[in-house]
C-alpha cells in the first residue's frame, strides 16, 4: 500500500474512505488504519493464487469483496484497541469473523481467507513502522486523509 512518502488511494480497490466513519469526530486515525486494512485485504485476495480462493473470487463482484473486507476490517476493531492498551500482546485474525459473514464457504476457503488477513496485517505493521502518520499510536487524532481521499 504506502511504499514512498506520496500514498495514494489503490485505484483497483473499490472501498471508499468514507465507509469508515459516520461522523466528523470519527474521522480519526485509527479509523484510517482500519480502511488501509480493508485495502490491504482486499488485495491480497484478490491477488491470491490459490484455487479455492481465486474461484470465490470469480463468484462475487468487486463490490461484495470490498464490502466483506471492510466488515472483516471493522470486526477487528476490538482486537486492534486491546492491543493498543496493551491488554493483548498481539493481534490474531479470527476465523470466526469468516464464518460471520460468509455463510456459504467450507472450512478451507476459511482458514485461507484468515492467513490471507494475517498476511494484510503484516504488511500493513511493516508499513506502519515508517509511516510518520503513527496510526496506531494515536488512534483518536484527526486524520486528514478523509478529507482529501472523500
Amino acid at each position: 500500500m504506502r511504499l514512498d512518502k506520496k500514498w495514494e488511494l489503490p485505484a483497483d480497490c473499490p472501498i471508499e474512505p468514507k465507509w469508515f466513519y459516520q461522523f466528523e469526530k470519527m474521522k480519526n486515525k485509527f479509523a484510517w488504519f482500519l480502511y488501509e486494512f480493508a485495502c490491504a485485504y482486499y488485495n491480497k485476495i484478490t491477488e491470491s493464487r490459490k484455487k479455492r480462493v481465486s474461484r470465490w473470487v470469480k463468484e462475487q463482484s468487486d463490490m461484495q469483496l470490498a464490502d466483506y473486507c471492510s466488515y472483516y476490517s471493522k470486526r477487528l476493531q476490538k482486537d486492534l484497541i486491546e492491543l493498543i492498551e496493551g491488554i493483548s500482546n498481539d493481534i490474531s485474525c479470527h476465523v470466526d469473523y469468516v464464518y460471520e459473514y460468509c455463510h456459504r464457504t467450507d472450512k478451507e476457503l476459511n482458514l485461507d481467507l484468515v492467513f490471507l488477513a494475517q498476511e494484510a496485517m503484516v504488511g500493513l505493521f511493516e508499513i506502519c513502522n515508517t509511516c510518520p502518520v503513527q496510526c496506531l499510536d494515536d488512534p483518536g487524532g484527526y486524520c486528514d486523509f478523509f478529507d482529501r481521499y472523500n
